[in-house]
């Protein structure tokens, strides 16, 4: 209501005019909440309708969008090739009208080529007012694609994070269509409790030796410099390097897994101790028992001049035939299979008849060439009452 009044007091008669007011924060721009499409779609396939739709809110309603439209881009295209709108009334695919989700569907030619296609969403309001874009990415892949596969794996056994702050890595894959048809190949570094920084981290078969490490590009062999950036305590780290490759339909390889010690110094490194850890006497035959052992140098294998272990009877005196030698020397008779492979064995010989229960004590340690001792492994092997 409007009025005036003059110096002398007079009044002016009043002017009333009448707003409406509606609910919402006022002319605010439309948001794309979701695109819901497919990852993939074949380009091997007979007709098929590929459908997109998007989930959009506005602060002002509903019934405040002008439009929603669509804009397709083929692979290593920097312009749209078709545009479309999205429907949210119940036709043109879409499913229930007013339900703020907008559709529309493509015929599958425009899919030709494996490769990564690229929608584009944008909605506008009837003040003119855009959503930010948002892009939906799909690959284009076989109808019947088939798996690639990591074949092989190169990492270090062990290193010294005292002397390097970065490992190379590389694994060979191989894919039944063709290496054209790796997207991409990764690898992870981590154990249960830590994850290195940078990881997962892309290899490439691009023949960078400055950046990637890489020798020969397109060999098949995928390389990477892996910087690293541990939460490390000082002691020994065990983790797990694991491989795994993707092709450009998105289906993934199996993952392959190797262990990498990092260390703190030059000691040998011993782990995955394969032991019996209950031992049944036979009265009536000899028993065998393969034992095998994981050992590890900085320095390499070459440095490692001996791997043993020590038995305790359940009484705690060492047992007349401690020290017990493990070899790498690939004498299957005495139970090693690949000569310098880093897994130490050993066949027990146990003779048959009775034979004092109890609980005996072994204790594993390697020591290398300059006189460097190993972390200790401690086992105990249980002897039940004979079996006749």
């Amino acid at each position: 209501e409007f009025s005036a009044s003059d110096k002398s007091g007079a009044n002016s008669q009043s002017v009333t005019t009448i707003m409406l007011i509606r609910a919402g924060i006022g002319e605010s721009a439309p948001v794309i909440l979701e695109v819901i499409a497919s990852p993939t779609a074949p380009v091997d396939s007979s007709a098929f309708l590929y459908r997109i739709a998007a989930a959009v809110s506005d602060g002002d309603g509903l019934s405040d969008i002008d439009s929603v439209f669509v804009e397709f881009f083929p692979p290593s295209n920097p312009t749209p090739t078709i545009t479309k709108h999205l429907y949210d009334d119940g036709t043109n695919g879409d499913g229930i009208a007013g339900d703020g989700v907008f559709t529309n569907s493509f015929d599958s030619s425009i899919f030709k080529n494996l490769g990564s296609y690229f929608f584009r969403v944008q909605a506008i309001d009837k003040a003119g007012n855009t959503s930010t874009r948002k892009v939906q990415t799909v690959k284009g892949r076989l109808k019947i694609s088939q798996d690639p596969i990591v074949t092989t794996a190169s990492v270090p056994k062990i290193i010294n994070v005292t002397n390097t702050n970065e490992i190379f890595v590389s694994a060979d894959v191989f894919d039944p269509e063709g290496l054209a048809d790796i997207d991409s190949v990764l690898v992870m570094i981590e154990n249960n409790n830590v994850q290195a920084v940078n990881s997962p981290r892309q290899l490439f078969d691009d023949g960078d030796t400055t950046n990637s490490g890489d020798v020969t590009a397109g060999d098949g062999r995928f390389s990477t410099i892996f910087p690293l950036s541990v939460a490390f305590n000082m002691s020994p780290l065990e983790m797990q390097i694991k491989f795994k490759a993707v092709d450009k339909s998105g289906v993934s390889s199996n993952v392959l897994e190797e262990k990498v010690v990092f260390a703190f110094n030059d000691r040998p490194y011993i782990s995955g101790l394969v032991a019996p850890s209950v031992i049944t006497p036979d009265l009536n035959q000899d028993q065998l028992f393969l034992i095998t052992l994981d050992v590890r140098d900085p320095q390499g294998l070459q440095s490692i001049a001996l791997v043993q272990f020590r038995s305790f009877r359940p009484n705690g005196d060492e047992d007349d035939s401690s020290p017990i030698i493990l070899r790498d020397d690939g004498d299957q008779e005495k139970g090693d299979i690949t000569a310098r492979d880093g897994i130490y064995s050993r066949i027990i010989f146990l003779k048959a008849g009775p034979i004092d229960p109890g609980d005996f004590r072994w204790i594993f340690q390697a020591t290398d060439s300059s006189g460097n001792l190993s972390n200790i492994i401690e086992h105990i092997v249980t002897l039940e009452a004979e079996s006749n």
